[in-house]
C-alpha cells in the first residue's frame, strides 16, 4: 500500500477528527486543528491512501528555534507499518529545514509504541509532569530531540 504525505488542510478536517477521537480520550476541537493549519508557525501533515483517506497526521508549533509536537496520531488499522515513523521523520527534516534546534513532546508513559518510535528517532526522556493527564490519570513523559544540521 503506497502512503503519501501532504500539509494538512481544510478538507482533511473531518477524517483527522476521526483519528483523533479514536486515538485519545479527550480529543481536541475542531477548531483547534483550524487555527493550527491557518498559523504561520506550524506544521500540521497527514499520511492518506491512495484512495486519499486520512490514516494518520502530526501537528507541530515552532517559536523561535524551539517546536512542540502538539497532536500526533494514526488510525487503529494502519499502526504498526511505518506511518508513524514516516509522518514524524518529515515533520523533523521540515524543523530541520526552518532552522529549528530542538524538539519536544509529552507522551503517556503507557503508550510504549509511541515512546519506542520517539527513541528511535534520537528524542531522549527529560523528565516528567505528575499526573498530567486525565482519563486515565497519568504522569507525562518528557522527551526532546537536538536537531543538528548536518
Amino acid at each position: 500500500m503506497r502512503i503519501n504525505l501532504k500539509e494538512m488542510d481544510k478538507s482533511d478536517i473531518d477524517e483527522v477528527m476521526k483519528i483523533e477521537r479514536e486515538s485519545f480520550h479527550i480529543p481536541w476541537s475542531r477548531e483547534a486543528f483550524l487555527n493550527l493549519i491557518y498559523s504561520s508557525s506550524s506544521i500540521c501533515l497527514v499520511a492518506v491512501t491512495e484512495d486519499r483517506s486520512v490514516v494518520g497526521f502530526i501537528c507541530i508549533r515552532y517559536v523561535t528555534d524551539e517546536a512542540e509536537i502538539l497532536e500526533f496520531a494514526v488510525k487503529e488499522s494502519f499502526r504498526g507499518i511505518g506511518i508513524g515513523r514516516k509522518l514524524l521523520n518529515e515533520a523533523l527534516k521540515k524543523l530541520d529545514n526552518l532552522g529549528i534546534a530542538s524538539v519536544y513532546l509529552e507522551v503517556r508513559p503507557s503508550n510504549t509504541p509511541a515512546i519506542a518510535l520517539y527513541k528511535r528517532a534520537g528524542f531522549i526522556e527529560t523528565g516528567r509532569r505528575k499526573n498530567y493527564y486525565m482519563e486515565p490519570k497519568e504522569d507525562a513523559l518528557l522527551m526532546k530531540l537536538s536537531l543538528k544540521k548536518l
